[in-house]
Parts: structure tokens; sequence; C-alpha cells
């Protein structure tokens, strides 16, 4: 009630500078499209974490991994320019496909002495090249590799050479003379590399790197970073959800299961349905429970889900169905008996319900408890 009181107390200026500031933010689904993106930054405790190691020690081979859409270039970012205010000397490299950004090659004319069989030897220009690095100095090197896909395997395994290339090159050369001839060790750099779960058999490199995983959003932190960004407008958080009710926005962030990105594009779409065709927003609207539910519907949850829900039932989609109808229905109702889930939506069909459920706990997506003979299920 508190927070329906809040929205209420918004002026109408205030709705209308929030609209058009989440609008804007919430259909900027890739962290390139930010025009400010540090402003856009919601960093996480883990990210601090490792910052901390970065600071403090050398010689880090670390693999960032989380899922599209997870946040890994954005926290490439973030780890970047906070080393760097911190006064770490760091390189934040986005690799593309087929481009070598580690290095060059240096180009140059040389004179060459050929003998020409008879008389005096003929000299001629050559054209020669050498290798040229990249980053000889720094201390730590962020590296955000793109997208995997199984299409351009071969580039990612070029892209994971030449930073095996580049980090062979620095530890060989982490001793340096001094102008007094003494000898100083500069130490190994710190590598992080972002990637796809995906990519990991891809490289023996990989192997010798520390597991650092992005882990999904709780619910309750993507409403925190909504609210953060909002509260930049208002600073009563009873109004930091506008246009949503504190119930509406929780749904959204439980549907959007973990992922950042779907968080934002559930946001979008539910904003799309304030505009009006010449006035911009209906700002006397809110957005309430049963409206997430009529835009975000089980369609558009069985579409986005489909890679996920594919490496459970490859050629079923029938069941991938099934799959995003129990957790929505657990998601609205908490703990529900199995005899419960399969009269609600397998038409008391046992075995499939039993199938269906023991496959979304095997692969993490529900917990199971026993009362008794009765088997209860939840989110």
């Amino acid at each position: 009630m508190a927070g329906e009181q809040g929205l209420n107390s918004l002026t109408l200026e205030k709705r209308k500078r929030i609209l058009i500031a989440v609008y804007e933010w919430a259909t900027h689904l890739a962290f390139e499209e930010e025009a400010q993106a540090i402003p856009y930054i919601v960093p996480r405790p883990e990210w601090l974490t490792l910052f901390k190691r970065l600071r403090f020690s050398h010689g880090n081979l670390i693999k960032v991994v989380g899922p599209q859409g997870a946040g890994k270039t954005c926290f490439a970012f973030w780890l970047f320019k906070s080393l760097e205010n911190a006064g770490d000397d760091t390189a934040f490299v986005k690799m593309k496909k087929g481009q070598e950004p580690l290095g060059y090659f240096d180009t140059y004319k040389a004179v060459e002495e050929i003998e020409m069989g008879v008389g005096e030897p003929k000299n001629i220009i050559v054209t020669e090249r050498d290798w040229k690095w990249f980053y000889t100095k720094v201390k730590n090197l962020i590296v955000d590799l793109w997208d995997y896909s199984k299409t351009n395997v071969r580039d990612i395994i070029k892209a994971l050479d030449a930073i095996q290339d580049w980090w062979l090159m620095r530890s060989e050369n982490r001793v340096k003379k001094t102008g007094t001839g003494a000898f100083i060790d500069t130490g190994v750099p710190n590598i992080v590399v972002m990637l796809q779960k995906e990519a990991l058999p891809l490289h023996f490199f990989l192997g010798k790197m520390t597991f650092f995983e992005l882990k999904p959003w709780k619910p309750e932190e993507l409403v925190a970073a909504y609210e953060g960004f909002a509260q930049r407008f208002t600073k009563n958080k009873d109004e930091a959800t506008f246009p949503f009710t504190r119930d509406a926005l929780m749904e959204v962030a439980f549907l959007s299961r973990g992922i950042f990105r779907k968080f934002k594009e559930y946001v979008a779409a539910c904003l799309d349905t304030l505009l009006t065709d010449d006035a911009g927003f209906d700002i006397n609207k809110t957005i309430a429970l049963d409206d997430v539910k009529s835009i975000i519907t089980t369609d558009k949850l069985v579409q986005d889900m489909e890679l996920t829900l594919c490496e459970l039932w490859p050629r079923n989609k029938e069941n991938r169905v099934f799959a995003v109808k129990v957790l929505r229905l657990l998601r609205e109702h908490g703990p529900t008996a199995q005899k419960t889930i399969a009269a609600e939506i397998f038409d008391n069909n046992l075995m499939l319900c039993s199938r269906i459920l023991n496959k979304l706990g095997d692969y993490g997506f529900l917990k199971v408890e026993k009362k008794g003979a009765e088997k209860i299920w939840s989110v």
C-alpha cells in the first residue's frame, strides 16, 4: 500500500522524467550502446572481490564466464576504469573477429645483397617486417571476447593463441636490466578474459586460468538496480519503481531469470504499452502485476528460453512449453504439491508431470521437498 501511495505522490514532471530516462536505459540492451557507460553500471559485491585481487597481486590468469547478457562487457569496462582510477596501468581490449589487437607488423625497407652469378654482387631494396607487441608495460590486461557461435570457433582459438603468446612474451621479459647494471623483476601481468561457457573447451590455455563465474542476478538485485537508476529523479524509495508497482517490477525481475539484459528488455516491453500515438507516454498510468502477466506471455518466455530449454528437450517443443508453465505457476503460487501441478498443467498426466519436474530439478531450475508421501516443488 505504501508503494502505491508513493507512486501516486509523484508530480507529473517527475513521472515524465523517470519514464523518459528509464525507457532510454531499458532500450539499450548492449553495453556498447550507452553514451555514458559508467553512470549506467551497477557493480555487484563479487566484482569488488576480483578488483581487490588484481589491485594487490600480480600474475593472475582469470577467465570470467557468464551467459549472453549477464554483463561481461559491462563488468570488464567497470574493472578497467576502477583499476585505472586506482593508479594501476591497465589496458581494456575488446577483441573483434578477424583482427589482431595485441600487436602489429612493423614494415620497413632494407637493403639486401644478392649474388648475380657473375660480376659484382647487386644490392636490392626489399620489404621486411618485424612483429611488435602492444601493452608491454601494463600491469593488467582485460580482454573481452566476442560472443561465441559454432561458426567462429576457429577465430576464438586464434584470439586465445594471441593472448597466450602475449602472456609468454611478458613472462619471458619480466626481468629488466637497469642503468646501474642491476636486474629487477617487473612481475608478470594480470590477465582477465571474458567469455561464454561454451568457449571453455576450445583452448588448453583456459585450463591454466582461475574460474570466476558471473552468477545470475537475484530478483531483488534487479529491482534494486532499477530503483537505483530511478532515484536520480526522486529520493523517495516508494516512488522509485514508477511506473511499476513493486510486485509488478519483482515479477519482471523474476521472469528475467537473472539476466540483466533480459530484465531491461522486459522493462522496455512493458513501457511500450504506455506510449500513445501523439503525446509520448501516458504518465497517469501505472503497470500492475496483471499487466506484466499479459505483456510477458508464456509464448514469449518459451521463445526467450529456447536455447536453455533445448538442452533439456532438444526435439520436443511441447515439453519446453510445459516447463515454462510450471515455472510460472510456482512463481505465482509458491511451493506446490506435485499432484496439484499435475492437475493444473498436465491434465492429471502424472507420468509426464513427474518427468518434466524431475528434469527441471536435475538442471537446477526447481527445488523439491518431501512431506510424507507428497513432493512439494518450488523455484
